[in-house]
């Protein structure tokens, strides 16, 4: 193809591709493949770019609240935890998030499964868990029941807003000994009680207020409250919808494509692979456990002092905790469920003595999420005195993302 003339079979990519075939993708060669598409496609100005911004605000002040209960889970063991769970008659299983699950310590028994939601969207499901559940009011009442432990969460924070005390005061609840006595704070879900759950806790006694009040059922777990509720509280939406094309912007996209979809691996990332084919594993309570992938059989990392760095890092640390102590509480918490979740456990002191590699960690902080707003991150790219760190040891897998 002459610089002038087009094959109209193909398409800017194509002949951008053909253009670079010659230059490897390497850091270095981008200034010199940009050269060669400027002079092929022309000079590009700075401000080359579309821009489309759409945006849009919506205010109510109502709440579609939803029937929830804080109720006695007993496991395997005899171990008993307060669970929050949703009461929907609308499901037909039952359904616990992982995070309780492993709480619980409760055994899992493999399963396959796939569930089906609004819309057709289909999760797939490998766990179910065999639990005793609990009234918190009535000490007879008792209930087995098998749930589906989800990997992703059941549902968001119920309900989605704060509902203001101004409009707790509806008083055909009041002296009802409810079912979930926060029900007007947005909370996580643990559980969600399906359709034959409901049927066995309920009682015939329903109460209903004025328009913009909650209707209460009477249940074996107490009273649980639902319905579209006034709130004196405005919950505010604001969507921003922003499409930005700039050309520079597409070539770096494109000078990072693979052309080749099928790329052979590197020796590293095969080796990578079959290390984690060979190793990985799957525990009783539905864990993955995957051996690192170290390069070599020497680890050096350890042979470095890397637990002065890590108490240093400590020291600053506590005193950013004693200067803010929410973050503080926060950060504690995180620690607490690392250990409740068996994800972190204190060093026997035999064991003191051994090779090891001790990370820095920090909080980083993000207002903005709708869970977990404070999480610890572990520097594995930290050195040692002898300049190595775990991170420097590890393989490097090759991106096994499709699109």
């Amino acid at each position: 193809m002459s610089e002038d003339t087009y094959d109209e079979g193909a398409s800017v990519a194509d002949e951008a591709a053909s253009l670079l075939k010659h230059i490897s993708v390497t850091e270095s060669n981008y200034e010199q493949a940009w050269d060669i598409l400027k002079q092929r496609y022309g000079p590009i100005e700075d401000n080359d770019a579309d821009v489309a911004i759409l945006s849009h605000m919506a205010t109510k002040r109502s709440t579609a609240l939803l029937a929830t209960a804080l109720i006695t889970v007993k496991n395997s063991t005899g171990h008993y935890t307060v669970l929050r769970a949703l009461i929907d008659q609308g499901s037909q299983a039952n359904f616990i998030s992982e995070r309780a699950a492993q709480l619980l310590k409760v055994k899992g028994t493999p399963t396959k499964g796939t569930i089906t939601g609004v819309g057709s969207t289909q999760t797939e499901v490998n766990l179910a868990v065999q639990l005793e559940i609990l009234s918190r009011y009535k000490c007879n009442f008792k209930l087995n029941v098998e749930a589906y432990v989800m990997p992703s969460r059941l549902t968001t924070y119920l309900p989605s807003t704060t509902i203001a005390d101004s409009t707790l005061t509806w008083s055909h609840l009041k002296g009802l000994k409810l079912a979930d006595p926060t029900f007007n704070q947005p909370g996580r879900v643990d559980m969600l009680l399906g359709v034959e759950v409901y049927a066995a806790i309920l009682k015939n006694e329903v109460i209903r207020g004025p328009p913009g009040s909650p209707c209460a059922q009477h249940t074996s777990f107490g009273w649980i409250l639902f319905g579209k509720i006034h709130n004196d509280i405005e919950e505010r939406k604001i969507t921003v919808m922003h499409h930005h094309m700039d050309f520079d912007e597409l070539l770096h996209t494109l000078w990072e494509l693979d052309c080749d979809n099928q790329r052979k691996l590197t020796q590293e990332e095969e080796l990578c692979e079959n290390i984690y084919y060979e190793n990985v594993r799957r525990d009783n309570e539905g864990r993955y456990i995957v051996k690192l992938p170290f390069k070599s059989d020497v680890i050096l990392s350890t042979e470095g002092n890397t637990r002065d760095i890590a108490l240093r890092r400590l020291t600053q640390l506590e005193r950013r905790l004693q200067r803010d102590m929410k973050l503080r509480t926060e950060y504690t918490k995180v620690m607490q469920e690392y250990i409740e979740l068996n994800h972190m456990e204190e060093v026997p002191e035999e064991e003191l003595g051994k090779p090891s590699v001790y990370l820095p960690h920090h909080a980083v902080v993000k207002d903005t999420s709708e869970t977990t707003k404070v999480r610890t991150v572990f520097n594995a790219s930290s050195m040692g005195s002898n300049n190595v760190s775990i991170n420097d040891e590890l393989l490097v897998a090759h991106n096994c993302k499709k699109t």
